[in-house]
Protein backbone atom coordinates (compact mmCIF):
# COMPACT_ATOMS: atom_id res chain seq x y z
CA UNK A 1 0.00 0.00 0.00
CA UNK A 2 1.71 3.30 -1.00
CA UNK A 3 0.48 6.52 1.18
CA UNK A 4 0.63 9.68 -0.19
CA UNK A 5 2.33 11.80 2.58
CA UNK A 6 1.85 16.31 2.67
CA UNK A 7 4.76 16.99 4.20
CA UNK A 8 5.66 20.05 5.58
CA UNK A 9 9.12 22.56 6.22
CA UNK A 10 9.26 24.99 9.29
CA UNK A 11 12.48 27.40 9.63
CA UNK A 12 13.68 28.57 12.99
CA UNK A 13 12.43 32.35 12.71
CA UNK A 14 15.34 33.58 14.42
CA UNK A 15 17.92 32.25 12.46
CA UNK A 16 19.91 35.02 10.31
CA UNK A 17 20.45 33.62 6.89
CA UNK A 18 22.87 36.38 5.59
CA UNK A 19 25.48 34.74 7.87
CA UNK A 20 25.42 31.53 5.87
CA UNK A 21 27.65 31.65 2.87
CA UNK A 22 25.74 29.16 1.07
CA UNK A 23 22.04 29.53 1.38
CA UNK A 24 21.59 25.51 0.75
CA UNK A 25 23.67 25.24 4.05
CA UNK A 26 20.96 27.33 5.89
CA UNK A 27 18.18 24.98 4.79
CA UNK A 28 19.99 21.76 5.31
CA UNK A 29 20.96 23.11 9.03
CA UNK A 30 17.14 24.48 10.01
CA UNK A 31 14.50 22.27 7.85
CA UNK A 32 11.97 20.40 9.95
CA UNK A 33 10.24 17.67 8.38
CA UNK A 34 6.52 17.77 10.03
CA UNK A 35 3.36 15.90 9.02
CA UNK A 36 -0.14 17.04 9.43
CA UNK A 37 -3.04 15.18 11.42
CA UNK A 38 -4.63 13.33 8.87
CA UNK A 39 -1.75 12.33 7.57
CA UNK A 40 -0.08 10.85 10.82
CA UNK A 41 -3.91 8.96 11.04
CA UNK A 42 -3.32 7.15 8.14
CA UNK A 43 0.57 6.53 8.89
CA UNK A 44 -0.97 5.05 12.15
CA UNK A 45 -4.17 3.27 10.96
CA UNK A 46 -6.83 5.25 13.30
CA UNK A 47 -9.35 7.48 13.18
CA UNK A 48 -8.76 11.28 14.12
CA UNK A 49 -10.74 10.69 17.02
CA UNK A 50 -8.89 7.71 18.08
CA UNK A 51 -5.25 9.85 17.48
CA UNK A 52 -6.94 12.33 19.51
CA UNK A 53 -7.51 10.13 22.27
CA UNK A 54 -4.13 8.56 22.32
CA UNK A 55 -2.54 12.09 22.99
CA UNK A 56 -5.17 12.81 25.87
CA UNK A 57 -4.13 8.73 27.08
CA UNK A 58 -0.26 10.43 26.88
CA UNK A 59 -0.18 7.23 24.72
CA UNK A 60 1.17 9.45 21.68
CA UNK A 61 3.35 12.56 21.66
CA UNK A 62 1.12 15.73 21.43
CA UNK A 63 1.01 17.99 18.32
CA UNK A 64 2.27 21.31 17.58
CA UNK A 65 -0.86 23.96 16.43
CA UNK A 66 0.38 26.16 13.71
CA UNK A 67 -2.83 28.36 12.99
CA UNK A 68 -5.74 26.05 12.88
CA UNK A 69 -3.84 22.64 11.84
CA UNK A 70 -2.25 20.39 14.33
CA UNK A 71 1.46 19.25 13.23
CA UNK A 72 3.66 16.38 14.34
CA UNK A 73 7.88 15.98 13.04
CA UNK A 74 8.41 13.24 11.55
CA UNK A 75 11.27 12.11 13.75
CA UNK A 76 8.72 11.86 16.67
CA UNK A 77 6.18 10.06 15.23
CA UNK A 78 9.10 7.97 13.81
CA UNK A 79 10.13 7.59 17.69
CA UNK A 80 7.31 6.50 18.61
CA UNK A 81 6.75 3.63 16.26
CA UNK A 82 10.27 2.22 17.40
CA UNK A 83 9.35 2.28 21.19
CA UNK A 84 5.70 0.44 20.21
CA UNK A 85 7.54 -2.22 19.01
CA UNK A 86 10.81 -2.52 21.32
CA UNK A 87 9.29 -5.75 23.31
CA UNK A 88 8.94 -6.95 20.09
CA UNK A 89 12.68 -6.87 18.72
CA UNK A 90 14.18 -7.89 22.16
CA UNK A 91 11.91 -11.10 22.49
CA UNK A 92 13.89 -13.40 23.05
CA UNK A 93 12.88 -17.64 23.56
CA UNK A 94 12.45 -19.33 27.07
CA UNK A 95 14.08 -22.29 25.41
CA UNK A 96 16.06 -22.78 22.19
Amino acid sequence: MSLNFRKYWILEPSINIDSYKNPDDFFEDFEMEILAKDVVCEMLGVSVRGLEMMVNREEFPPGKRIGKKVFWCVEAVENWEKRMFDAQRNWKPRRL
